[in-house]
């Protein structure tokens, strides 16, 4: 698929990559597979993906993360936290810290807070936060409608997601078939 050339094909380029694919496809890990932990880390990659065009940045960092989920996540995130502790620990490291439970089909525990609590792993005293998966898919799918929402109004927000497209432009797929071909006829040379 070629390259979008204007605001506009590249505005609808980013938002069907993530509400047609990207959001979707994790769905698909979560529900199919049923794959709890990697179902988080691919939201907290997705995130962090998403708030680079929010920031029109080349390199997302701690405050594009930070800065989108303040935005456009609803209130009750601790995000200093969500940052450091979860998103740092799971995509960096595969490696959960002591201040966050996290769950899936429990939506009357997401965001509960509880406070200086003891862990069990670690036997210190912190404020434990419970995320549910299901709660924190929907709240990253509601988040991306509000920025692109908010984009397709916003001439600022619309320039920023632009220059990220030209920089870095959301992961595709495609198939390329001249290159199939080669592959396959390779391998049936060495196969006679």
């Amino acid at each position: 698929m070629p390259l979008a050339k204007n605001a506009n094909e590249k505005f609808n380029a980013v938002k069907g990559a993530y509400l047609n694919h990207i959001i979707p496809s994790i769905r698909i890990v979560y529900e199919k597979a049923n794959k709890v932990r990697e179902s988080f880390v691919l939201v907290h990659c997705a995130i962090l993906s998403l708030s680079g065009f929010y920031a029109g940045a080349k390199n997302t960092n701690g405050a594009t993360y930070r800065d989108y989920v303040s935005r456009f996540f609803p209130k009750g995130y601790p995000v200093e936290r969500l940052w450091r502790d979860l998103r740092n620990g799971l995509v960096h490291g595969y490696t959960l810290t002591s201040t966050f439970i996290l769950t899936h089909k429990h939506p009357e525990l997401h965001l509960y807070l509880r406070k200086n609590a003891r862990s069990e792993r670690t036997g210190e005293l912190a404020d434990l936060t419970i995320i549910n998966f299901e709660n924190f898919l929907d709240d990253f799918e509601q988040s991306a409608e509000s920025y692109f929402k908010g984009a397709s109004l916003d001439s600022v927000l619309l320039g920023k997601l632009c220059d990220r497209y030209d920089i870095a432009p959301p992961a595709d797929y495609f198939l390329d078939e001249k290159l199939i071909e080669n592959a396959k006829r390779l391998l049936d040379r060495r196969t006679t």
